[in-house]
């Protein structure tokens, strides 16, 4: 379940018979091929030109994608850089005995870091329905509001009108909700909304809402994440070996009769 990293490099070779001003040299046209990257120019262009210049030079370049790999997978001497960079990012030259290595993150799949933006909401619902017509909820709600803005308590007017049965008896706090979590049409007057603002009146396929906005927050859910892959990683395992013995009984079960 470790995410795999897909790394980019170039590689400024500095074998053991340069002498100690061509290795200041090259350390030098390292920086010059980071600075170049850092100012916007494309990884993969840089290192072509760096090629062709290297060998003005007398020096050389290499480099390419080293392929998908877990940590563990790539060269000890970039496996804790990598983890710790952002996707798009170069890191500087580092020195290893092969020479200077400038590394790019360029994508990270399975990465089980989970840190997600979440809202504490609250809303009062009216809904039309045999006995209150559109109007009429649409009057209800515009009160209730005004009753909200003359200082009156949200969580009370929520437990006295809101037909949220599943939110009306907590005041219609809505708890933390993870982004997405809401319904679309709701979620965007939300998305607007600052922290203690209440919204006007606004309709959804469910009825007439008031909302507020409490409080907002990143979470870090990846350890609910991997809890999630290791138990979806069983089950697989799970239903592949009970299929395996519901074949084999089958396959006991069956009845075959030769005939020539």
């Amino acid at each position: 379940m470790a995410p795999d990293y897909l790394v980019d490099q170039i590689l400024i070779p500095v074998p053991a018979s340069d002498g100690p001003a061509l290795q200041q040299a090259k350390e030098t046209f390292a920086h010059e091929v980071y600075e170049r990257i850092q100012g916007g120019e494309d990884f993969a262009e840089v290192r072509m030109e760096a090629q062709q210049t290297a060998a003005s030079r007398g020096m050389s370049v290499t480099g390419g994608e080293l392929g998908w790999r877990k940590a563990d997978q790539l060269p000890s001497l970039f496996a804790d850089i990598v983890s710790d960079m952002r996707t798009g990012q170069v890191n500087e030259p580092i020195r290893s005995p092969n020479g200077f290595h400038i590394i790019r993150l360029t994508d990270v799949r399975g990465d089980s870091n989970r840190l997600v933006h979440q809202t504490e909401a609250r809303h009062i619902l009216v809904t039309p329905n045999e006995i209150r017509t559109e109007e009429q909820a649409s009057r209800l709600i515009q009160d209730i509001y005004q009753r909200i803005v003359d200082g009156e308590s949200f969580n009370v007017l929520a437990r006295q009108h809101s037909d949220d049965t599943m939110s009306v008896v907590a005041g219609g706090e809505l708890g933390w909700v993870s982004d997405g979590g809401m319904p679309p049409e709701f979620e965007a007057v939300v998305r607007d909304l600052d922290i203690g603002q209440v919204s006007e009146p606004f309709r959804t396929s469910f009825g007439w809402h008031v909302a507020e906005v409490t409080d907002r927050r990143e979470q870090d859910l990846s350890r609910q994440y991997r809890r999630q892959q290791a138990e979806n990683a069983l089950r697989g395992r799970k239903f592949d070996l009970e299929l395996e013995n519901w074949m084999l009984e089958i396959r006991d079960e069956a009845y075959v009769k030769y005939i020539n």
